[in-house]
């Protein structure tokens, strides 16, 4: 891709999700938040994400396909870290890295997307708005799953995505912000999810009236919007 954008990086909580925009058009930002929630509520129909994790990532990315977001390779990979405990947050990161290096070849720009979405995580784990929100969505929930998308907009308009996801048979005890949470890799069965996909404005814009007519009083509902500010690196 050509370098980035750097203006207008926020990041929003939408149904238990989180979704980076990294220099969008409110046109391209809305065009991945109808087609993310429309294609999450797809697979969770479908499957179960902490318990067929592999089935719900392909119906979600066949999905998003069908939506003008086309898959460029995607992987779906068990954590195994047996001498250590596991984070969401570090596994969310580690996601959307992988799905990074699957949609452009600039290590610099991987870097910069990858603190993005570090620094998302960060400001979304900091806000009590946020906290609330996660409480009402997960609390009927088995296990713990939750994705991530990064999506950025070039200089020449060219739209790219990287969606990575976590899903584990273990849960968050209390009201332990799920942002934060941190179990044995023991003791669970964790995997991740990673994709690279690009998109096809032609083709989103066959279905577009359709999932806003589908997903928009669900979009309304349980939305944090949060601007991301990034912090001083060493």
């Amino acid at each position: 891709m050509s370098e980035i954008q750097s203006a207008g990086n926020n990041v929003q909580l939408n149904n238990g999700d989180l979704l980076v925009f990294v220099g969008l058009s409110k046109e391209n930002s809305d065009a991945l938040k109808y087609s993310h929630l429309f294609s999450t509520l797809a697979a969770s129909a479908q499957y179960f994400p902490t318990t067929e994790g592999q089935q719900w990532f392909q119906t979600y990315l066949q999905t998003m396909q069908s939506c003008g977001w086309l898959p460029i390779k995607y992987s779906y990979t068990k954590e195994v870290a047996s001498s250590q405990n596991l984070s969401v947050k570090n596994l969310l990161v580690k996601a959307v890295q992988a799905g990074l290096g699957y949609a452009t070849g600039g290590a610099t720009t991987v870097a910069t997307l990858v603190n993005v979405a570090r620094d998302a995580v960060d400001t979304l784990a900091k806000s009590p708005e946020a906290t609330t929100l996660f409480e009402r969505t997960s609390a009927e929930k088995e296990g713990t799953a939750l994705s991530m998308a990064v999506c950025t907009q070039d200089a020449n308009g060219e739209v790219m995505l990287s969606v990575g996801c976590m899903q584990s048979t273990e849960s968050p005890p209390g009201k332990t912000n799920v942002l934060v949470f941190e179990w044995s890799s023991s003791h669970s069965d964790t995997y991740t999810g990673a994709a690279a996909l690009s998109f096809h404005r032609g083709l989103y814009d066959q279905v577009k009236d359709t999932l806003i007519e589908r997903v928009g009083d669900k979009s309304k509902k349980d939305v944090l919007t949060l601007s991301i500010e990034p912090k001083k690196r060493s």
